[in-house]
């Protein structure tokens, strides 16, 4: 496979919204293990147990009510390893017009 132009691999980048959430999506059985091993790395030291179990919730829409302007991408409920509940709100700020759809080389 040839590369183009500054492309540095033949996977796409992980900073495409589209591309993250279809990697880390808990609604399949391997985005549910990569959001887990994910989650447990970021969060090591500072949530007492391990991420057993995570489901999606899905998130809400800001007050006024563009999907363009929404803030919070991803609502996660989680168990850990003693049945207790963790609410993870994922937020973003892309910074740009066209949303996280945007190159992020630019």
């Amino acid at each position: 496979m040839k590369k183009k132009e500054g492309e540095l691999g033949p996977y796409t980048s992980l900073l495409y919204d589209k591309t993250f959430k279809k990697t880390f999506s808990p609604d399949t059985r391997r985005g549910k293990r990569n959001l887990l091993n994910l989650l447990n790395d970021m969060l090591k030291g500072q949530i007492p147990q391990k991420i057993m179990d995570v489901a999606s919730q899905q998130s809400e829409l800001n007050d006024s009510g563009s999907k363009v302007s929404k803030s919070s991408i991803l609502d996660l409920h989680c168990r850990d390893e003693r049945d207790n509940l963790i609410e993870i709100e994922v937020l973003y700020d892309c910074g740009t017009s066209e949303g996280c759809e945007a190159d992020p080389q630019k």
